[in-house]
C-alpha cells in the first residue's frame, strides 16, 4: 500500500516512512520490466522491510540508519551461480618439464684397462679391470674419473686403477636427441679422442668406434646402439 506521499508501507493507519495517516489508496499497478529494488532488513527483528527508504522499521519501529541490504532473488540466484562455478573449476594439471633422457638410447662405452702405457700399443690386450666391462649411458651426463670419498665424488665411470686419470677428468653428455659429445674438464695429463688431444672445456661429439684415451693405462671405446635398442 502506498501513502498519499507516495511512501510504500504495509500499515493501514499511518505511514511507516513519514507518519501521514493513510487513506483509501489504491496501490499502482507495478511497471512492466522495473528493475529490481534491493530491500532493506531490520537488525533487531530480522524482518524485510517493503520501502527501501522506510527510516524505521515496519514491525518494531527500530531506526533503520544502519541495516544491511538485502539481495534480490535474482541478485542471490547469479551470486550462487558464480561461487558455484569458481569452487567447481578443476585446477590445470601442471606440465612436467621436459628433459633429455639417455635412458634408452642404447649407447655403450667399454673399459680397457692396459698394463702399459695406452699410447704405446693400441692393439695391446685388454686386463680385466676393477670396475664393470662396460656402461650403458643412461643419464645425461656421465662423469669419468677416480673416486674421492673425502670430495664426495663417485664417477660413473670410476677408474680408480689409474693415478694419471683426474678425480673430475672429462663427462659424456647426451643431447635432447641422446646422442652422446664428450668434454675435458681441465683434467692435469688431458683426453684424446683417436689419438688428438681435444680442447679442453669443449664438447666433441662421439661416434660409433671412437676411442678415448686418458691417464696412463686407461682407454674408452664408444658403441652406438644395437639394432632394435
Amino acid at each position: 500500500m502506498n501513502c498519499p506521499n507516495g511512501h510504500l508501507t504495509t500499515s493501514t493507519d499511518y505511514c511507516s516512512v513519514c507518519g501521514v495517516k493513510i487513506s483509501a489508496v489504491t496501490d499502482p499497478e507495478p511497471a512492466q520490466n522495473q528493475a529490481p529494488v534491493q530491500s532493506t532488513m531490520c537488525p533487531k527483528c530480522q524482518t524485510s522491510q517493503l520501502d527501501p527508504n522506510a527510516q524505521f522499521c515496519e514491525n518494531c519501529g527500530h531506526k533503520l540508519d544502519d541495516a544491511p541490504q538485502l539481495s534480490t532473488p535474482a541478485e542471490s540466484q547469479k551470486d550462487a551461480a558464480i561461487a558455484s562455478s569458481v569452487s567447481t573449476e578443476t585446477p590445470a594439471a601442471p606440465i612436467a618439464p621436459v628433459t633429455a633422457s639417455g635412458a634408452t638410447t642404447g649407447w655403450r662405452i667399454e673399459y680397457r684397462v692396459f698394463q702399459g702405457n695406452t699410447g704405446a700399443d693400441e692393439e695391446a690386450t685388454p686386463v680385466k679391470s676393477e670396475g664393470p666391462g662396460d656402461l650403458l649411458l643412461k643419464n645425461q651426463v656421465t662423469l669419468i674419473g677416480r673416486t674421492s670419498p673425502k670430495r664426495n665424488l663417485y664417477p660413473e665411470i670410476a677408474c680408480d686403477w689409474d693415478d694419471a686419470v683426474s678425480h673430475r677428468h672429462a663427462q659424456i653428455e647426451l643431447d635432447a636427441d641422446g646422442h652422446p659429445s664428450l668434454t675435458d674438464l681441465g683434467s692435469t695429463n688431458g683426453t684424446m679422442l683417436n689419438g688428438k688431444l681435444i680442447t679442453s672445456k669443449t664438447p666433441v661429439k662421439l661416434q660409433d668406434g671412437d676411442r678415448i684415451t686418458l691417464g696412463g693405462k686407461t682407454a674408452l671405446v664408444v658403441h652406438k646402439p644395437e639394432p632394435g635398442t
